[in-house]
């Protein structure tokens, strides 16, 4: 149903901006926007906008855009106003950063009551602000928070499928974490171009700034740290985030890839935008692509090499392995590069649950003592209130057993593997550097 609703909120939005556009140009507001454009007023550089209207095509996978929203002109006020608890990053572009105002609870970034910060940052927005990258580095060097930010950043990645929901509602369960999982910032830096080897100075001090609004103190809150859980196409952003944040720590966590496998196909019809994926990829690898770029879910400029790793494939199925693997790959490659990142297993989780938490606390800079307090996540349904919570994926249980990795599957991870030059993932299931009651797995 959203697919098909898409197309007609996008014309009724197009409309409204155009009759919006012509009283702004009558009011004079187009020509306040235009000024801030050019780098004048700083004190009213904030563009204050009331939402009148929302639709979003995917809240767990697509991208964050502004057309997300039906906006009126409020005011233009002083940028200090994004330091407010309830305002929260809601997208990075090369030229301004976007936020949504959300006044009350929950928090956008509560996980229990939203498992995807981009989920409750849509919802729950009443105001949007627009603040241009000028006016934001101003802010943060002029105020001094940026040489004053001492905020402890964990950096957790995933397979997908493998409890990293869990893991992030266990750090905010202490009550002393906050948890974002997976904001759409890191979509905004695959569209963004960033990578590891960027030189450009100016780009990575507007990143690092960005993250820093992203991961604000809280008012009278002492803060142990602040997560953030990344897709698993974002994995190799943690390395040029570690430079930029050098006390920061990260996380990686995985599953055994036959439970990731299964669970990507249950729950795959209940993603709006899998529904155009498909339909893309039989028209061609160019489109297919291109909207994956769009969303921040593949890099720009890599298609002939994505395109080559879903050649190997003889499943279509088998293309769920290719994030798996590629995430698998992210690791193995910064922990070789000098990255202090660990592994978690989502079956040493389940099993021996605070064991295997003290060691996660201890890798990330945790008081040991708040293990306890997040203990009792471990009890509750971790996708509850998204798309993904088992009351939804009850429907899906009857084709599970059709979801299993057969032989040509098999064969598909086994090639991809070989291609990327990682273990065997059905014959390894522990990576190295992977925390664990016994200490750490060196294999």
């Amino acid at each position: 149903m959203p697919a098909l609703l898409w197309p007609l909120y996008s014309v009724v939005r197009w409309v409204f901006e155009r009759l919006r556009n012509v009283w702004w140009r009558a009011t004079g507001t187009w020509h306040t926007l235009e000024r801030i454009s050019h780098g004048e007023d700083y004190d009213h550089s904030a563009h204050v906008l009331n939402v009148v209207g929302r639709f979003k095509l995917d809240g767990v996978a697509s991208a964050n855009f502004l057309e997300d929203f039906i906006l009126v002109h409020d005011c233009f006020a002083h940028p200090a106003c994004v330091f407010e608890d309830d305002v929260s990053l809601y997208k990075l572009t090369p030229t301004q950063l976007i936020f949504v105002q959300c006044p009350g609870k929950p928090a956008p970034w509560d996980v229990k009551a939203f498992p995807f910060s981009r989920i409750g940052q849509h919802k729950r927005a009443k105001s949007v602000i627009i603040v241009p990258k000028w006016s934001i580095v101003y802010l943060l060097e002029e105020t001094g928070y940026a040489k004053s930010y001492k905020e402890q950043l964990v950096f957790l990645g995933m397979t997908g499928r493998c409890g990293s929901t869990l893991l992030c509602q266990i750090f905010q369960q202490t009550q002393n974490c906050v948890a974002y999982s997976e904001p759409a910032i890191q979509n905004d830096l695959n569209i963004f171009g960033i990578n590891i080897e960027s030189s450009n100075h100016d780009a990575m001090k507007y990143i690092k700034y960005s993250f820093m609004l992203l991961c604000k103190p809280v008012k009278g809150r002492e803060m142990a740290a602040h997560v953030m859980k990344f897709q698993p196409n974002c994995l190799s952003f943690i390395q040029c985030l570690q430079g930029l944040f050098p006390d920061s720590t990260a996380l990686f966590i995985y599953r055994d890839i036959r439970g990731v496998f299964r669970s990507f196909l249950n729950i795959s019809s209940l993603f709006p935008i899998v529904v155009i994926f498909v339909a893309l990829s039989l028209v061609s690898d160019k489109a297919y692509y291109n909207f994956h770029v769009s969303n921040g879910l593949r890099p720009p400029g890599k298609r002939e090499y994505f395109t080559s790793l879903q050649k190997l494939l003889t499943q279509r199925e088998s293309v769920i392995s290719i994030n798996f693997c590629l995430a698998v790959s992210d690791y193995l490659k910064a922990r070789e590069q000098g990255c202090p990142i660990a592994g978690v297993r989502y079956e040493d989780l389940v099993a021996e649950p605070e064991a295997t938490l003290r060691k996660v606390f201890q890798h990330s800079g945790i008081p040991l003592e708040l293990v306890a307090r997040g203990l009792p996540a471990m009890e509750r349904d971790s996708q509850k209130g998204s798309p993904l919570d088992q009351q939804r994926l009850a429907g899906c249980k009857a084709a599970q057993l059709a979801h299993e990795l057969n032989e040509k599957h098999r064969r598909d991870v086994k090639m991809l593997c070989q291609a990327l030059s990682i273990p065997d993932m059905l014959e390894n299931e522990i990576l190295p550097g992977t925390l664990s009651t016994l200490g750490t797995y060196m294999i």
